[in-house]
């Protein structure tokens, strides 16, 4: 029923080129040797590396910040303390994953059909799937996990998102050919809108909440979220589920397509609902400079 209505409503919408490069139709007899999960030897090690590099920017994070300007860490309220780390080191994830993402599908987009049934698509995407696992790690010991278990006013859709992105990327790394892989990148550049989205919280927390740029990031962060998310995610997951070769790999992870894309559309109605608030509410911030010579006064 969902694929019916994205076919009838969205497929069409697409440019014929890039309709046709991401409905493009998988070699039938691609051979399995080398690929899948054999493509990526080091997966394991890679994940296991970049997770403990992910740990130690959650933790250090909030330490750096503090003794960076201490007095206004001192200011923020016990919730954004929580939060920052989180949004700092996400960061970290998205300007990697991000422009690397957008690079393989630009190649990919560059291939001919001829091409096509000798890319490895599981060793091409293997480094930034480990980035990618040891982020989700990462980030569930450091936030999502916390947020879920906490006493008071739990809050369970981000270890939902990490459980069932997990479940969609692992399948892919341990299927037969790994040709579904040659979608982890269209699914990485959603974080596009995270980017704008980080950036435009941390700037709000300073005395440039108000000034343009902030709303204009804001702004920016609701048409990349719908245009990534809400809009091309779901088309992209109906050219996997278009091709018995691609919808197979993902094993298990196909039951979570439909979960994902109702998140999407879900936050979509939140970040609609709370935009005119975001844009015209204004908060009284007030100026560290002012503050510190009125400090030192009282000395």
């Amino acid at each position: 029923m969902l694929l019916t209505f994205l076919d009838n409503n969205f497929k069409n919408l697409l440019n014929d080129n890039y309709r046709e490069f991401l409905f493009r139709q998988p070699p039938s007899d691609i051979e399995a040797t080398g690929r899948g999960r054999d493509a990526m030897p080091d997966l394991e090690m890679y994940t296991l590396l970049f997770a403990i590099y992910f740990c130690l920017l959650f933790y250090y994070t909030p330490k750096v910040v503090s003794s960076i300007n201490k007095e206004w860490y001192a200011k923020l309220d016990e919730v954004k303390r929580k939060q920052m780390p989180s949004y700092i080191v996400c960061l970290f994830h998205h300007f990697v994953v991000v422009p690397s993402s957008f690079y393989q599908i630009y190649l990919d987009y560059n291939y001919t059909v001829n091409d096509f049934p000798s890319i490895n698509y599981p060793k091409k995407e293997g480094w930034i799937t480990s980035y990618c696992l040891a982020y989700l790690i990462g980030d569930s010991i450091f936030y999502a996990i916390p947020e879920a278990i906490k006493k008071e006013k739990k809050d369970f859709q981000y270890i939902i998102h990490h459980i069932v992105t997990l479940s969609l990327i692992l399948p892919c790394i341990y299927s037969e050919n790994g040709s579904v892989m040659r979608f982890i990148p269209h699914l990485l550049i959603s974080d596009t809108s995270n980017i704008l989205l980080n950036l435009s919280w941390l700037v709000s927390l300073t005395s440039y909440r108000d000034h343009i740029i902030t709303k204009s990031m804001k702004i920016l962060f609701v048409i990349t979220y719908f245009i990534l998310r809400a809009y091309h995610m779901p088309i992209m997951f109906y050219a996997v589920a278009s091709y018995e070769q691609y919808i197979n790999g993902l094993g298990i992870g196909k039951y979570m397509i439909i979960p994902l894309i109702l998140l999407q559309w879900y936050w979509s109605y939140l970040i609609l609902s709370k935009l005119p608030q975001q844009l015209t509410a204004k908060k009284e911030i007030k100026d560290y400079n002012v503050d510190n010579k009125n400090s030192n006064k009282n000395k």
